[in-house]
């Protein structure tokens, strides 16, 4: 499998032409890839820039089209922890979950970016697409939850029919709920005394 790094496409592109960069993506030698990985954090942070140099679209482009693997079948894109909003650790050692409505809704609007990203990728071939809940096993039901809410607004919207399967959803629990809860309140600042 390949793991791929926009942000390292991007420091790059300061520095070099295009081409080169771009370069740095050329799959075709890997003649057993499976799926091409990518962060979502990678993918907003593209998404931001606002730059040409540093478009998403572009970028994962090249590098589906420079694919000769004959097993290659899915784009895995990893959401983390941070990759959700609303997730809060509370001192009874539970972890609340839970989104404003202004959350939501941007939120919503990022998710609807990224599916831009990848129905365009899709032009250049065809794929599965798995977004991956890369999280502590404690939030694993939110985000999975999250990303499947994300996935049906846009199929009501049609945004998966040029695709030949649905996307999946899947989670990859990093730890225990002991652990993430262990290590959110491992920093304790010091009380507040009042002059």
């Amino acid at each position: 499998m390949a793991r791929s790094s926009l942000s390292r496409v991007g420091m790059f592109a300061d520095k070099l032409t295009a081409k080169s960069s771009l370069g740095d993506f050329d799959l075709s030698r890997n003649k057993s890839l499976r799926s091409l990985q990518v962060a979502a954090r990678s993918i907003d942070g593209e998404l931001m820039s606002g730059s040409p140099d540093h478009a998403p679209t572009d970028l994962l482009t090249y590098a589906l089209s420079t694919i000769t693997s004959p097993v290659f079948s899915e784009v895995t894109v990893f959401y983390r922890d941070y990759d959700f909003r609303g997730v809060h650790a509370v001192p009874s050692g539970h972890t609340c979950c839970w989104m404003s409505p202004d959350e939501k809704a941007e939120d919503d609007l990022w998710h609807r970016r990224r599916f831009q990203v990848f129905r365009e990728m899709r032009q250049v071939r065809d794929f599965r697409l798995v977004l991956c809940a890369d999280v502590w096993d404690c939030i694993g039901w939110y985000s999975v939850g999250v990303l499947k809410c994300a996935v049906a607004a846009e199929k009501a919207k049609g945004g998966f029919d040029s695709f030949s399967s649905d996307p999946m959803v899947i989670f990859n629990p990093r730890a225990s709920s002991y652990e993430f809860i262990e290590m959110a309140f491992a920093y304790r600042p010091s009380p507040w005394v009042p002059l």
